[in-house]
């Protein structure tokens, strides 16, 4: 009976201290909520006021773009931009041959076209009868090519980012007049691929 007595007493023990600890988390939450609701909760020391505000949340997106960058040049790295043909008599054929680098940030691949139809025109305006043949490495370029279609480009692979290669420009000499003077521009796209 004693047994009974204790645990009864124990029981009831427990079950008011349960309760006021309730009782106490309920008005801690009650007063946190309505300084939430009001916005601000002032609490003075001497002449100091400290003020909580709700926190705010505010996601930004960032972002980062890698500029696609590609570098064309003679292969010592010197510009290219003047190109001499030289005759060949024995197949009469004018020609030039320049070792050419192509660099690119962390592609696989380049393509290479023609950006516009390649002529070569005399200081009087008349044009060579033949059209003048590009080879990049072992391929030749044909036709204007579709700028970033991939139309009528080459593609190239490249080693660590770099194209080693050469660069030939052959013109049949039949038909020209001698003392001319044949000038063009070669208009290359070079983009990269992946």
């Amino acid at each position: 009976m004693k047994k009974t007595l204790l645990s009864i007493v124990t029981m009831a023990i427990l079950t008011t201290s349960v309760s006021a600890n309730a009782n106490v988390m309920t008005s801690l939450q009650s007063g946190i909520n309505k300084a939430q609701i009001q916005g601000i909760k002032s609490m003075s020391q001497s002449d100091q006021s400290v003020y909580f505000k709700p926190a705010l949340t505010k996601e930004i997106t960032v972002e980062l773009e890698v500029p696609q960058i590609v570098k064309f040049s003679k292969s010592n790295g010197d510009e290219l931009s003047l190109i001499k043909l030289s005759m060949d008599s024995t197949m009469n054929l004018y020609k030039a041959t320049e070792n050419i680098r192509v660099e690119s940030n962390g592609d696989s691949k380049v393509r290479i076209g023609l950006g516009k139809p390649f002529d070569l025109v005399s200081n009087n305006g008349s044009r060579i009868q033949s059209t003048p043949t590009v080879v990049i490495g072992n391929t030749m370029l044909s036709r204007a090519a579709n700028v970033g279609l991939g139309g009528d480009m080459a593609t190239f692979p490249l080693t660590n980012s770099v194209l080693d290669t050469t660069l030939n420009i052959n013109v049949n000499g039949h038909g020209l007049k001698s003392a001319e003077v044949y000038t063009g521009t070669l208009n290359l796209v070079i983009e990269t691929a992946a």
